[in-house]
């Protein structure tokens, strides 16, 4: 694109972090049902196709969740200083939550299923 003429750019994304799924104990979580009903991302309805919803789990953090991650920031790409970006983001990364809103206690985890 840029030999093109395009000017380009990178965006922070935010991608989570991928966890095996069987070291996870989801029976201490709150499941997250997706909505009773089917919602599509086309007009065309030749492309709605059901498929099994897949729960997602909520869980929070706790002052060890918080104590490791402000003892590790120095090594997450933003705090570390080995990330440049520009542009919003939806949803704050978990260490941006615990600097930003340090006076809080606890905060929302989604664990989301693949």
């Amino acid at each position: 694109l840029n030999a093109v003429g395009f000017e380009t750019d990178r965006l922070k994304t935010g991608t989570p972090a991928r966890v095996d799924s069987r070291s996870v104990d989801y029976s201490v979580m709150t499941p997250q049902p997706s909505d009773e009903d089917d919602h599509w991302f086309s007009f065309d309805r030749a492309e709605w196709n059901p498929r099994e919803s897949i729960p997602c789990y909520l869980t929070r953090t706790t002052a060890a969740t918080h104590k490791l991650i402000r003892d590790n920031l120095h090594l997450t790409p933003k705090y570390g200083g080995f990330m440049t970006s520009a542009g919003p983001r939806y949803c704050p990364s978990i260490e941006d939550k615990i600097v930003r809103f340090s006076e809080r206690e606890s905060h929302q985890v989604f664990i989301e299923p693949e």
